[in-house]
């Protein structure tokens, strides 16, 4: 009858040793989920980092856009306007020889 209750012994010394074996591991594994929800939260910050920087690079490269496409208006209003100069200029020349000659006309 001793050695029934021996084996009885033995199974729950068995049985509490998995139990310690067990909540062994399960301590470990929550360290593992709490080292990953750490990491997680890292990248999901590092991701609304980027995000912000490519919204920054998108508005900046829009405003390059923006600033070239003005210059190339203000330079090409600036080359219409140096036309128009040396239009007038080149008129100015003709009513000054115009000028010019119609003195000579009545100096005769």
């Amino acid at each position: 009858a001793g050695g029934g209750d021996d084996g009885g012994v033995r199974s729950i010394v068995e049985a509490d040793r998995q139990i310690k074996a067990l909540k062994a591991r399960n301590v470990k594994l929550q360290r593992t989920i709490e080292r990953q929800q750490d990491e997680l939260r890292t990248m999901g910050a590092k991701i609304q980092d980027l995000d912000y920087a490519k919204a920054r690079a998108q508005d900046q490269a829009s405003r390059v856009r923006h600033e070239k496409e003005e210059r190339r208006r203000a330079e090409d209003e600036i080359a219409r306007s140096m036309d128009k100069v040396e239009a007038l200029s080149e008129h100015i020349e003709k009513l000054m020889v115009h000028l010019k000659h119609e003195a000579a006309a009545k100096a005769k």
